[in-house]
């Protein structure tokens, strides 16, 4: 395709002007034209495969020694207001210093691609305040007249249970079996066992007592959310 290009001397590219055809050279392991061109932004001179005038290759490479421009004080940059300059980190450029419009009024340094590109928006609040509204959000869901629904529909185990079953638990200064539950709100203790199967009966029993009410109303009131927490039970 770039062979079909036609190209001029004197032709301008972005910031690359034409000067002289090189004819063909390897490029890539493929032979390409080769033009000879001039930097209109430094004066330097530079060979260019003609599929790169003016897409790859827009001047000499000059642009890219440029400095960036500093952030001024005062800019804003989503929750992020400028401050001052901070310090400048080889290879990745300057951090500013920027305050946080939150109530904490918090200060932090940010890199200045990060700052710009709103990689970092905030200093961590909006973040915050997601988590707040997804966990007020979960738990209007999960919680049904002061029940978490998920926590009692499922059997999942705490890391340090060692008896197999949740609500039973080995008490060592009685050295015996505990057994308890925990609904609405309140603790119920149901004794201590030397058996841990008479431990895990009592627990058993006390469970379809408690729930077999709350499950009654639950499925009357939300018969589709009913449906699938029994379906993963």
């Amino acid at each position: 395709m770039g062979a079909q290009r036609k190209i001029s001397i004197g032709d301008v590219f972005e910031n690359l002007q034409v000067i002289e055809n090189l004819g063909l050279k390897k490029y890539c392991g493929k032979n390409c034209t080769f033009y000879k061109c001039k930097c209109l932004k430094c004066g330097n001179t530079i060979d260019v495969p003609i599929k790169n005038l003016g897409t790859a290759q827009k001047d000499c490479g000059c642009g890219r020694s440029e400095p960036r421009k500093i952030i001024p004080s005062g800019a804003k940059y989503n929750h992020l207001t400028v401050i001052k300059i901070g310090h400048c980190e080889k290879g990745r450029g300057y951090w500013y210093w920027c305050e946080c419009d939150c109530e904490k009024h918090t200060k932090l340094e940010v890199r200045r691609d990060m700052l710009v590109s709103g990689e970092v928006s905030s200093c961590g609040c909006v973040h915050d305040e997601l988590f707040q509204k997804n966990v007020k959000k979960a738990y209007k869901k999960n919680f049904v007249q002061n029940t978490n629904v998920p926590k009692i529909t499922h059997d999942n185990l705490q890391s340090n249970n060692t008896s197999g079953v949740r609500g039973v638990s080995w008490h060592k200064r009685i050295k015996k079996w505990q057994a308890s539950i925990q609904f609405q709100g309140t603790k119920y203790h149901l004794g201590y066992y030397d058996d841990i199967s008479k431990a895990k009966e009592i627990r058993k029993t006390a469970e379809i007592e408690l729930h077999k009410d709350f499950w009654k109303w639950y499925s009357e009131n939300f018969p589709n959310e009913y449906k699938k927490n029994r379906k993963r039970k």
